[in-house]
């Protein structure tokens, strides 16, 4: 069996099995003015999965260059594209008014 590594919009958003999506992040960035600095190390890890998976353009830092800040560049079209496709999806609300 092929392993499916493509990006799958659910509750979670995942890139691969192992590697699941930020999207709770990404939409934190899509509200910020662009660019920006990160300083925070999980957020800097979460930068470095969303980056994986095609969606932000950001320079990071090299794991062992002692440096302590991401800069996000900017959002790429995959992950505008899959912030408009996750808007549009019907939430929980717009099933139960059906």
């Amino acid at each position: 069996m092929k392993a499916d590594n493509s990006l799958k919009i659910s509750r979670s958003v995942t890139f691969s099995e192992e590697m699941p999506v930020p999207f709770e992040y990404l939409r934190e960035i899509a509200q910020a003015s662009l660019p920006i600095t990160v300083e925070e190390e999980a957020s800097i890890d979460k930068l470095r999965v969303l980056r994986a998976a095609g969606l932000v353009a950001v320079m990071l830092p090299h794991p062992l260059s002692g440096i302590l800040h991401a800069r996000v560049l900017a959002i790429t079209p995959r992950g505008r594209d899959l912030l408009t496709t996750q808007c549009e999806a019907p939430g929980p609300q717009s099933r139960a008014e059906a």
